[in-house]
């Protein structure tokens, strides 16, 4: 389907994928998509793509601007099967972001950022970052990547230390129109995944319970869900403004994410929270501010975002001596 502006194309719609009962549907821009031509013309990026296709390595120099994502897009596109773009943090990577969203599609690319705090740190990282991160974790987990897809991520995100695929999947809630569920068991569930309940939800990682009705404000998603229940039975999930409180939408079914990067199991919380003692945890609970820093005492059996990621992932790689330099950085800091 296309989008036109006195009579000449601006923008045509592409399906990408779904998401539970949603589909998502991308804008595809026809600039991108003439760059994208212009770069498979090339016999030099015809060359390359060969070369990635190979076992060995290869190195293309020269590239400056968005050029270097562009190229990226168009290997990811033509080579199929999925790619792993690792590139330096910061403002660097947000660049990226912002290329590879236009050039290969906000539906192809899974952003991963790393934290905004330092290892260890006191402090959590921001709820945002988490919610991008976590979002990526539970697509991988759940289903592969679709062919094409890029995982953009940096040298922390690559090698910080988070839920295995299988521990996430297992976390995950979900619950669908007419499904059976109990709202007590729901409740307690939310608890375990770090939610916290309040007489009014205002913010990610809230639930509340009036009579029938349950809001809650999941991770990863933009505005909270009303579920109301006839019993036992869910009757209907509806999203709604926070502020107004007016439903925006029907919904089938929803997925609800940990609200923080830590999976714990209810049956060891008791034993938990004495390890956390044990440990110097000031915080006084399973969840508060900076429990990331503990994260090996809720689940010692954690994996890294390459677990994520097939077998046959290729990689492109921005500025190696950068990553290695911030490689050597993060190892520093870890030992102090």
């Amino acid at each position: 389907m296309a989008v036109t502006v006195m009579g000449e194309p601006v923008a045509a719609f592409r399906v990408w994928g779904t998401r539970g009962d949603m589909i998502e549907t991308w804008i595809k821009d026809p600039v991108a998509e003439t760059l994208l031509a212009w770069t498979a013309g090339m016999p030099e990026s015809q060359a390359l793509l060969e070369a990635a296709r190979g076992p060995g390595p290869s190195a293309v120099r020269g590239l400056t601007g968005s050029a270097a994502a562009l190229l990226t897009a168009w290997l990811a596109r033509a080579g199929g099967g999925s790619w792993l773009a690792l590139v330096p943090h910061g403002e660097t990577f947000e660049s990226w972001r912002d290329d590879l969203e236009f050039f290969a599609g906000p539906g192809a690319l899974l952003a991963f950022p790393e934290p905004d705090n330092l290892p260890y740190d006191p402090a959590s990282p921001h709820p945002g970052i988490t919610a991008q991160r976590l979002e990526t974790l539970s697509r991988l987990a759940t289903a592969p990547p679709q062919a094409g897809a890029i995982v953009l991520t940096t040298v922390r995100g690559l090698i910080q230390k988070v839920p295995t695929p299988e521990r996430l999947a297992g976390a995950m809630l979900a619950a669908a129109v007419g499904e059976s569920v109990d709202p007590g068991e729901l409740m307690e569930r939310l608890v375990t995944l770090g939610y916290e309940r309040l007489p009014e939800v205002e913010s990610v990682g809230q639930f509340a319970r009036r009579g029938g009705i349950l809001d809650l404000y999941p991770v990863g998603l933009a505005d909270p869900v009303r579920i109301e229940f006839d019993g036992d039975t869910v009757a209907s999930i509806r999203r709604f403004d926070a502020g107004t409180q007016r439903s925006l939408e029907q919904l089938a079914r929803i997925a609800v994410l940990p609200r923080h990067e830590v999976v714990i199991d209810p049956e060891r919380a008791v034993s938990l929270l004495e390890s956390l003692r044990a440990a110097g945890d000031p915080g006084g609970g399973l969840f508060h501010e900076g429990m990331e820093r503990f994260a090996g005492h809720y689940d010692p059996a954690r994996g890294t975002l390459l677990d994520y990621l097939p077998a046959d992932v290729r990689v492109a790689i921005a500025d190696p001596g950068a990553l290695a330099a911030r490689a050597a950085e993060l190892r520093e800091l870890i030992e102090r």
